[in-house]
């Protein structure tokens, strides 16, 4: 009777040491190997991609609900109640937090960074396009900005619309370094 625990308890310690190995495996990347002598790659023999493309990714979120879920669940939780911005820790309510209120109930924009948050999670990054009434093209910066950050004068303009990218819609032509 003892020997049989023992045998049990035996296989169950080399399949936790099986499932260890694979899942330190997922996590370094490194391909699962399996046979007497490791010899055997599984990822290959099952037709599994080296590099997943951005391009995978999108065909999954899009077309596997699993892969859909893994995307939306974060933020869908995270958004289910919008967040409560304050400038300061008083009950009266200040300037920025009266703009901040009206700018949400105006323009939705709490749903368009939900959208932006599930976007994200597809690839590395996405991006949130504001639209404003400046006649600008889209290459000048808004109103009060310049290529540097905020200027002195202050910039007057409307905001139209949001937009929100995903990476694969969004290019980075340059990143910061500073």
């Amino acid at each position: 009777m003892e020997s049989d625990i023992q045998r049990t308890i035996q296989g169950f310690e080399t399949q936790l040491k099986f499932v260890n190995n694979v899942y330190d495996r997922v996590l370094s990347g490194l391909p699962v190997m399996d046979g007497p002598n490791e010899d055997r790659n599984i990822d290959e023999q099952c037709g599994y991609p080296d590099i997943i493309t951005l391009a995978a990714y999108l065909y999954l979120y899009r077309r596997n609900e699993i892969g859909n879920r893994v995307v939306n669940i974060e933020p869908d939780e995270c958004w289910k109640d919008f967040p409560l911005v304050y400038e300061t820790e008083e009950e009266r309510e200040t300037a920025f937090e009266k703009a901040i209120d009206r700018l949400e109930k105006k323009t939705n924009l709490y749903s368009y960074l939900h959208r932006l948050d599930r976007i994200s999670g597809i690839g590395s990054f996405g991006a949130l396009f504001l639209g404003f009434d400046d006649g600008e093209e889209f290459d000048q910066p808004a109103p009060g900005f310049d290529e540097v950050g905020p200027t002195d004068e202050r910039g007057v303009a409307n905001l139209l619309y949001y937009r929100v990218f995903s990476e694969a819609s969004a290019t980075v032509a340059e990143f910061e370094t500073d």
